[in-house]
């Protein structure tokens, strides 16, 4: 082999290893912008869904459920940052996913009357209960 075929080799080698790292920055970036519209979505549904709660606990005249990130859930999110976005994207639709289950509880609540509420919100004040989300 010369060193001409050796050149041609190793440049052919190079466009290759090039075109594979900017196909793998375009699936990257792809998949951090579908995560990023992802999560803008749950963050609209949880806020509609913190507000029905909480109209659903006033209605009861129960304690106003704690509809905050738990103290240890913090870091957790902050470590989470440098994954990858394939991973952050899973994790976004997993939220989305238990969202869906937590509305379609709520929404059992939704067609209750304002008496059964209010009963039901005695019951955990008498106990001295909060409840968290």
């Amino acid at each position: 082999m010369t060193a001409w075929d050796e050149y041609l080799t190793a440049a052919q080698h190079l466009d290759l290893v090039r075109h594979e790292a900017a196909s793998m920055v375009d699936r990257r970036t792809s998949a951090a912008g579908a995560a990023r519209a992802d999560l803008s979505l749950v963050r609209q549904r949880i806020a509609l869904q913190r507000a029905r709660l909480l109209q659903a606990a006033a209605d009861a005249e129960a304690p106003v459920p704690q509809t905050d990130p738990a103290e240890g859930d913090v870091p957790s999110v902050r470590y989470r940052r440098a994954a990858r976005p394939e991973a952050v994207q899973a994790a976004v639709r997993r939220s989305a996913a238990i969202l869906a289950e937590a509305e379609a509880v709520l929404s059992t609540v939704d067609g209750r009357s304002t008496r059964w509420l209010r009963r039901i919100g005695r019951r955990l004040t008498a106990r001295g209960s909060r409840p968290t989300m």
